[in-house]
């Protein structure tokens, strides 16, 4: 009985030795670190003026357990919109329409906050989406809380005054031109498209008159 435990016991310890010689790869896969990241994105307002500003609001989150190294935050932009400014600026570069942050190191439970600012351009409509999406270099457990997509609805604020000014006589002679200047304005925030200008005149000046709207306006006379 003695000699069976004396084997038992070299059996044990080799055993042991061989563990910790060559550990499992299920002990190896168990310690990868492991970061999970989150991401919000809000725009203000939701209904926004064709040729006025926006302001996105994003802010990245991590919930660990592990740090977060090399934190990207990338900014994807309508066409119709150009960015006027983004804080914190240090960590930001922009090609085009992309905007990407880099944060360096993002430990369990701290956040970071962006604020972007665009100039939605005059002649844009419709709906515009902007999305928001983070990655880094540590495996993220839960990749669907990584990308955020906000849609913001265009409206138009179009002011159209015109002026104009009379001939310089009141009596004209046959034959000789009668010239009548008009002067159409848009003071609004959005591109007014399809204008229209309609002037009631005598039709014996009709032609005349249209082939100089033509040459000084490049204008659609009818």
């Amino acid at each position: 009985e003695t000699i069976m435990n004396r084997i038992f016991l070299v059996v044990a310890l080799v055993a042991i030795l061989t563990g910790l010689q060559h550990p499992s790869a299920h002990s190896a896969a168990s310690i990868e670190p492991q970061a999970n990241l989150g991401i919000t994105l809000q725009a203000t307002p939701s209904v926004v003026v064709a040729g006025e500003q926006l302001e996105y609001g994003a802010t990245v989150i991590n919930t660990g357990p592990a740090q977060a190294v090399q934190v990207q935050t990338v900014f994807t932009l309508p066409a119709t919109t150009q960015v006027a400014s983004i804080s914190p600026a240090a960590p930001c570069s922009q090609t085009q329409l992309v905007i990407t942050c880099t944060t360096s190191l993002l430990n369990m439970g701290q956040s970071i906050s962006f604020t972007l600012i665009v100039d939605v351009l005059p002649n844009a409509r419709g709906t515009i989406l902007t999305q928001a999406a983070v990655q880094s270099s540590i495996a993220d457990p839960n990749p669907n809380n990584n990308s955020r997509v906000v849609a913001t609805t265009i409206n138009t604020q179009i002011d159209l005054a015109i002026t104009h000014s009379e001939p310089t006589s009141s009596v004209v002679v046959a034959g000789a031109p009668l010239i009548y200047e008009f002067q159409v304005a848009n003071s609004g925030a959005s591109t007014a498209s399809n204008v229209e200008l309609s002037v009631q005149i005598p039709v014996a000046k009709f032609e005349r008159f249209a082939n100089i709207m033509r040459y000084k306006n490049n204008s659609r006379c009818l």
